[in-house]
């Protein structure tokens, strides 16, 4: 009420319409914070801070599209801002374009070496990738820089356990929930510590925990399913996959994990739906692209590699008369 009333008395003030748009992001109110987004724009283009709320909203409701065209005009104006490389990288993230993240976040760090959001991308995007290695490289040094960044042991540890480092990830999970046994960010970790050793009811000990603490963070759900694919459990996972997927029904991530899981199991047309979803949430979405032309060329190869299954039919196909004229007609 109060920005609204102040946009009354300057109608164009671009701090106003950035207060009033990241309420009405708040409220759930999509496209009146879409509308004001673009007003504060108006009133200010090239303005980092909208972009990059606005982008970060786009990316949320998957209108990846939109958002990496806005975050490459402001680039167009400064192509030396660091911040906007990483946030460009962001949204190929995304769109699971990993090739293109990387070269913008490359293309940050060369801006700004020690910019810590453009590392934590890259390194989020090795691990995508499978370059674990790579990815652990980034964040030790980034734990160098920031030695009491307790976001930064966190990503440490997540890239650990997803290198099968389970001893070094429960050591730093260890340190983390002396720090603060509440966190729910370390309460997560923490249970996927657990499923990767085996204890099932510790696990689910550390989200219940969550689940009490605060309802509505459900990010464990998709988290504990990847352990479980990680570690060929591929029914439990399918499990907290769903109940990730119902929880956020917009959130494609869940579905790309769910997409992912069919897959390996060869259960194909699963996870063609899966993938066929994805797209229709976000049609510039890579891996919708990648996974749907990989699953078909899949079905058609084996499909085409089936043995055709001989059957008392066929015998009596073999068997039959060739003469099959009328002859003369019966009067």
């Amino acid at each position: 009420s109060s920005y609204l009333k102040g946009l009354k008395v300057d109608p164009n003030h671009p701090i106003l319409h950035l207060n009033l748009a990241k309420s009405y992001d708040r409220m759930g109110e999509f496209l009146k914070a879409q509308a004001e987004y673009e007003a504060a724009l108006r009133s200010k283009p090239g303005w980092i801070e909208a972009i990059e709320s606005y982008s970060d909203l786009l990316i949320r409701k998957n209108k990846t599209k939109v958002a990496c065209e806005i975050v490459k005009k402001a680039l167009n104006l400064n192509p030396e801002d660091a911040a906007m490389h990483t946030k460009l990288g962001d949204v190929y993230s995304c769109q699971d374009n990993f090739d293109d993240a990387e070269v913008e976040y490359n293309s940050a760090l060369h801006v700004s070496p020690e910019y810590k959001p453009a590392m934590s991308g890259l390194a989020r995007t090795y691990e995508s990738t499978g370059k674990m290695d790579d990815a652990l490289e980034i964040v030790e040094r980034m734990e160098v820089l920031s030695p009491e960044d307790s976001s930064v042991k966190r990503q440490h540890a997540h890239i650990l356990l997803s290198a099968d480092k389970i001893e070094k990830a429960g050591e730093k999970i260890q340190e983390l929930y002396s720090r603060d046994p509440d966190d729910v960010h370390t309460l997560n970790l923490l249970g996927q510590y657990y499923i990767c050793i085996g204890d099932e009811k510790k696990a689910m000990g550390c989200f219940k925990k969550i689940k009490a603490a605060r309802p509505e963070y459900t990010n464990f759900y998709r988290e504990a399913g990847k352990r479980h694919s990680q570690k060929g459990e591929y029914k439990k996972a399918e499990e907290f996959f769903q109940k990730y997927i119902d929880q956020n029904p917009e959130d494609v991530s869940g579905y790309k994990s769910m997409a992912s899981n069919y897959e390996a199991q060869g259960m194909l047309t699963q996870a063609l739906a899966s993938y066929k979803t994805i797209e229709n949430f976000d049609s510039a979405n890579v891996a919708s692209r990648k996974g749907l032309e990989r699953v078909n060329e899949q079905i058609i190869k084996e499909r085409d590699s089936r043995p055709e299954t001989k059957t008392s039919l066929d015998a009596e196909f073999f068997g039959a008369d060739d003469d099959i004229s009328i002859g003369e007609r019966v009067r």
